[in-house]
């Protein structure tokens, strides 16, 4: 029996192709006309307070000298910046990684997670209950922060009086086919997001672009499912929702926006975002 290929109706092809694509275009469209809207602040003071600025990082060797070089480089007032950097058993131990003699890393907190403890969720603990500072802010090390950056925190935390600020997330420039398949996703994420939070209601957002009140971060640890692997941002982010008065905050300032690294292989690339649909039967009513 010869071989027929199958032939869809016209109309078939619109519901199953044409249609999805431009609904998701017109979904794209609608979500940047709503980061048009104005953003209320409460106040215009903007006085320097001190900051914590907290990283979890295991065997980054090769990016986090450039990280912290970054936050050397920041336009706030060094003395109220202190880094936190939590160890979580690399190969190559952090202290390793902080050259004596060099000016931009010297004032780097290092701290070590204990035998039997490791993880992103108890790194960020752990450099929380050290941090000295009530704001803290989180990024990965795996990235690259402009010179405004922890400006731009503090400043949406003083003049709206949020107790929580999320910020987004960029791929650097494109050089493959992959990558711009990568650069057009994380687009598509941060407007779906950068919408929702616009619309007073978040639904998610990216621990390496984030700050938060101390009290709170540590009041909701507990709930922060502590036996997964990942979720740090997105459960903190449903459990802030569910305190009363609490104010989350889109920061759209481009000095705002981190740069993160491409994944490596689009094998990496579907690990994440299986374990991020992973975590979805784990969400609240209040996502």
């Amino acid at each position: 029996m010869a071989y027929q290929p199958l032939i869809m109706p016209a109309h078939w092809y619109f519901l199953v192709i044409i249609l999805p694509v431009f609904a998701y275009a017109l979904m794209l469209i609608l979500f940047s006309v709503t980061l048009l809207l104005p953003q209320n602040n409460r106040s215009e003071n903007s006085e320097p307070v001190n900051v914590s600025v907290i990283v979890a990082a295991r065997n980054e060797a090769e990016n986090l000298p450039l990280l912290l070089t970054d936050l050397s480089r920041q336009n706030y007032p060094k003395h109220l910046l202190e880094i936190i950097v939590v160890d979580d058993h690399s190969e190559i131990p952090v202290r390793s990684l902080l050259i004596p003699n060099n000016r931009n890393l010297e004032k780097v907190k290092v701290l070590e997670l204990e035998q039997g403890i490791e993880g992103k969720k108890q790194a960020l603990r752990k450099g929380t209950m050290e941090a000295a500072s009530d704001l803290l802010l989180f990024t990965d090390a795996d990235c690259r922060l402009p010179a405004g950056w922890v400006r731009e925190h503090v400043n949406a935390s003083l003049k709206t009086g949020s107790t929580m600020n999320i910020g987004l997330t960029r791929y650097s420039s494109c050089k493959t086919i992959l990558q711009i398949f990568y650069y057009l996703d994380i687009v598509g994420l941060n407007l779906c997001s950068a919408a929702a939070a616009q619309l007073k209601h978040p639904v998610m957002c990216s621990g390496a672009n984030l700050s938060v009140n101390r009290d709170l971060y540590l009041q909701l640890a507990e709930k922060l499912k502590m036996h997964l692997p990942s979720g740090d941002d997105v459960f903190l982010l449903h459990e802030m929702k569910k305190i009363k008065g609490a104010r989350i905050q889109l920061l759209r300032n481009r000095n705002s926006i981190i740069t993160t690294i491409f994944p490596s292989t689009l094998r990496e690339f579907m690990d994440q975002r299986s374990r991020w649909i992973s975590k979805s039967r784990y969400y609240s009513v209040y996502f």
